[in-house]
C-alpha cells in the first residue's frame, strides 16, 4: 500500500512539473507575442498545441495565438483559418458552449476580413444561435455587420451596427480584460477604432456630397 502511495505521489509530481513546464513556455510565447517577436512566439505556440502534457484549453489558446499571428502578420488566410478549425476540432468534445460559439464568430470574422460574406454570414449566425457570451456578440456583430455591408445589403448592415454599437454602449468590453491573450484584445480595440474613423469618414462624405 505504501509502495504504491509513494507511486502515485511521483505521478502526480511528474504530471504537476510538466504542466508547470507548459505554463512557463505559454507565458514566454505570450510575452514575445506583445513584444513583436513573432516567429519565435510562433513556434513555441506550435509545441504547445500539439504537447499532450498541456491541457485542452492551452492547447486552443495557443492555436488561436497561431491563427491570429497567421492572420494579422502573415497575411495567410488559409493558414489562419486551418488553425482556427484545429482549434475547434479540439474543443468539440470539451469546450463550454460560450467557448465553441466564440470559435465559429471568430472563424466568420476571418472570412469577412478575406472578402467572403456568405460564408462569414453563415459562420457568425451560427454563433449566435448558439449559448453565447458578449466577446461572440461583439465579434459576430462587427463581421455580420461588414460582410452585409460587402453585399450591399444596408438595412441588415445596419441592424448589425445597432447590436454591435450596443454591446460597445453597455460597458461589456469590460469581460475582455479577463483574457489571457492581450494581443487579442488589442485587435478588437483596434478594430473598434477603424471602425469609428470609417464612420466618421463616411459622414463626411455624406456632407460633401
Amino acid at each position: 500500500m505504501k509502495k504504491l502511495q509513494s507511486l502515485l505521489l511521483v505521478l502526480v509530481t511528474i504530471i504537476s512539473c510538466c504542466n508547470h513546464t507548459v505554463d512557463e513556455k505559454y507565458a514566454e510565447a505570450i510575452s514575445l507575442h506583445k513584444s513583436g517577436e513573432y516567429e519565435d512566439a510562433f513556434k513555441i505556440y506550435a509545441q504547445i498545441s500539439v504537447d499532450t502534457g498541456a491541457t485542452w484549453r492551452v492547447r486552443c489558446n495557443a492555436l488561436f495565438a497561431m491563427s491570429l499571428i497567421e492572420d494579422a502578420v502573415n497575411k495567410d488566410r488559409a493558414a489562419a483559418i486551418r488553425y482556427i478549425n484545429r482549434c475547434i476540432e479540439l474543443a468539440t468534445p470539451l469546450a463550454t458552449p460560450n467557448e465553441f460559439s466564440f470559435l465559429y464568430a471568430y472563424k466568420g470574422d476571418y472570412s469577412m476580413h478575406y472578402g467572403v460574406p456568405d460564408s462569414a454570414i453563415y459562420y457568425c449566425k451560427k454563433a449566435l444561435s448558439m449559448p453565447h457570451d458578449n466577446r461572440t456578440e461583439y465579434v459576430a456583430h462587427y463581421a455580420l455587420y461588414n460582410s452585409y455591408q460587402q453585399k450591399g445589403l444596408m438595412d441588415s448592415a445596419f441592424y448589425h451596427k445597432q447590436l454591435f454599437d450596443k454591446v460597445c454602449e453597455s460597458g461589456k468590453l469590460d469581460a475582455y480584460s479577463t483574457l489571457t491573450d492581450d494581443a487579442f484584445n488589442k485587435e478588437l480595440q483596434s478594430k473598434l477604432e477603424i471602425q469609428h474613423k470609417d464612420d466618421d469618414n463616411n459622414n463626411i462624405l455624406y456632407l460633401i456630397v
